[in-house]
């Protein structure tokens, strides 16, 4: 029963962390609707990240190597400020004080967002957005701290919004998505620590299904084209009404 709860826990991990709809979200619902607590452990919610991090760095190596490169740096560099939004409301902001009639009106409104984005025509490179674009993607991206709102689908709008090609937007979103998945890390080891230690054997099972589920569903699943994303739009409003209407 040990191994299949954490099996399970990190399953659900890495569908929710991959896919625009927010893991954060999904968790405080199940734990609502099937009354229990096993859904509630906030560090293994947040040190499921670095199966995330892994799981798109090697995925997308080749992609990464190309950034670091010298004559990119002065674009990687830019990007920096990425950090800084998100940090702030990580630090300040307690989302589990969110009930889940808020959950589900912020998951509608994100439903609302990728229906209107999803037709919006796209010429743009990752290296065209501008210093100002960054600061205001910070700062939307933070909102990823609010149970309801995802991390992947928060950026996705935003990039689609602001005209990036769309056969690559899936992957700028994910990498993107990476200065986010650090900060949620690196505070997490740092006040948590001995959650995580105390904790190891169950949470590495989390982190190696989720990573699993996740090197899946990029390779081979979600290449986040039209139909896909009509797909989450669909399954998202389906789960807003229910948790709005029964949880």
């Amino acid at each position: 029963m040990f191994i299949i709860k954490y099996l399970i826990l990190g399953v659900i991990c890495g569908i929710t962390e991959i896919l625009p709809i927010s893991k954060l979200g999904h968790f405080v619902i199940f734990n609502n609707l099937f009354n229990t607590n096993i859904f509630n452990d906030q560090t293994l919610l947040k040190i499921t990240d670095f199966a995330t991090i892994l799981c798109i760095i090697i995925v997308y190596k080749n992609d990464l190597k190309k950034l670091l490169k010298k004559e990119n740096f002065k674009y990687l560099k830019k990007f920096l400020i990425l950090l800084l939004f998100p940090t702030i409301t990580f630090i300040f902001i307690k989302p589990y004080a969110f009930n889940s009639k808020i959950i589900g009106l912020i998951s509608l409104i994100m439903v609302l967002l990728l229906f209107l984005v999803r037709n919006i025509k796209e010429h743009r490179n990752i290296k065209d957005l501008t210093f100002l674009e960054i600061i205001f993607l910070s700062f939307f991206s933070s909102l990823f701290v609010f149970p309801g709102v995802s991390k992947i689908g928060i950026i996705y709008i935003f990039l689609k919004l602001r005209k990036l090609e769309n056969k690559n937007l899936f992957k700028y979103s994910l990498i993107l998505s990476i200065p986010l998945n650090l900060i949620v890390l690196i505070f997490t080891f740092i006040f948590q620590k001995n959650i995580i230690i105390n904790n190891l054997p169950g949470y590495l099972i989390c982190l190696i299904a989720a990573f699993i589920t996740m090197y899946y569903l990029i390779k081979k699943s979600l290449k986040m084209k039209k139909n896909n994303l009509k797909k989450v739009i669909i399954y998202l409003l389906i789960f807003s009404l229910f948790t709005i209407i029964f949880v």
